[in-house]
């Protein structure tokens, strides 16, 4: 597809999509396309860009909700994640979320409000990641390779993380 800068060439650190609603993570800012990647659109360029392994996180039940969050091995631990909760059309960014790369976001498929952070900190926001609190536990909860999180899809009070070597 075209690149959504005239005369350039993009590499993403992400793409997310459900059905032709396309997300990109590339140069600092985030990209979307609403007919299978065929055409593009800036939705975001914040002040301090996104860092190259930006990673994003679309909600499967809520798809105007996008949340985009450092991501490397080499992080400098920055717990700042940006997040949308209309498609792109005005967006927040938090710092008190995601204390570290080892970690997992698990979006509510039914409750844009709820969003957990599986991680050395674990966190729960209830207000679409606009800011997050502490939850109970904390250490090594997640390592590599990465694991799954899911919200219920019934209750969004209750998440399931899983690792890499069976446990739930």
């Amino acid at each position: 597809a075209e690149s959504p800068i005239a005369g350039t060439s993009l590499t993403a650190s992400s793409i997310v999509a459900h059905g032709s609603l396309v997300y990109a993570a590339a140069n600092g800012r985030i990209f979307k396309s609403t007919d299978a990647a065929q055409n593009w659109s800036e939705v975001y360029a914040p002040a301090t860009p996104l860092d190259a392994d930006t990673e994003l996180h679309l909600n499967p039940g809520v798809t105007a909700q996008l949340v985009a969050r450092p991501e490397s091995w080499n992080s400098t631990y920055e717990e700042r994640v940006d997040v949308t909760l209309d498609g792109g059309a005005g967006w927040s960014s938090t710092s008190d979320c995601c204390y570290s790369w080892a970690g997992v976001l698990a979006l509510g498929p039914s409750e844009a409000s709820r969003i957990y952070y599986f991680g050395y900190r674990p966190r729960v926001s209830t207000n679409g990641g606009l800011s997050f609190t502490e939850t109970r536990g904390s250490g090594q909860l997640v390592w590599y390779p990465w694991p799954a999180a899911y919200v219920n899809p019934a209750n969004s009070n209750r998440a399931w993380y899983g690792d890499a070597d069976g446990r739930l």
